[in-house]
């Protein structure tokens, strides 16, 4: 693996651990996070064409481990979203066209 990929994904889980850490002492419940989840995403300034990409990509590793169910159903959240925002040549949305028939 590349040293600076390594790094930068050292970086975000860290990120992640640190703020599950802070989340309960600073007054956040489980429940918060499951009903704003969206408000937090879009405060993060995560696009929701970056969601479905992730969506997309995360349903070929679910498809090539032989998942097909639950890639299905994160391909059913994806394509809308990259139809809508994607040129139809755009590589994401041409990989995740093509599993997309294949299930």
């Amino acid at each position: 693996a590349q040293p600076s990929v390594v790094a930068e994904i050292r970086a975000v889980l860290l990120a992640a651990v640190r703020s599950a850490v802070l989340w309960r002492p600073l007054g956040g419940s489980y429940w918060d996070f499951v009903f704003s989840r969206k408000a937090m995403l879009e405060a993060a300034g995560v696009q929701p064409v970056d969601m479905a990409i992730a969506r997309a990509e995360l349903a070929a590793i679910l498809h090539a481990r032989g998942a097909p169910g639950k890639a299905r159903a994160l391909l059913d959240q994806a394509l809308p979203v990259l139809r809508e925002t994607l040129l139809p040549e755009e590589i994401h949305r041409t990989v995740a066209e093509s599993l997309a028939r294949k299930l």
